[in-house]
């Protein structure tokens, strides 16, 4: 268990999302599960990120809600969460 997991687990809040350069999602959990990152995309074979190329802020993954077992994610919507490549 991380440190941060005790006081996460009591709020609503956001995961770090790892995609590649050409906008493939490789996870949406990089925070909570470190494990499933990758070094390079298994589709295409591009680097991967979890921030935003241009501004550095970290993309926007998936929701934690507590008391939810929804594992879905969908690509951030605006620039400030997304590399260049979801635009």
């Amino acid at each position: 268990m991380y440190p941060y997991d005790r006081v996460e687990r009591a709020r609503e809040w956001y995961d770090v999302m790892q995609a590649c350069e050409n906008g493939h999602i490789i996870t949406s959990t990089a925070q909570s599960n470190p494990g499933d990152m990758k070094k390079r995309c298994p589709e295409c074979g591009a680097k991967t990120i979890t921030q935003c190329p241009d501004c550095g802020i970290e993309i926007q993954g998936y929701q934690h809600i507590p008391g939810s077992n929804s594992r879905r994610a969908t690509k951030p919507s605006n620039h400030r969460d997304i590399p260049v490549a979801f635009s």
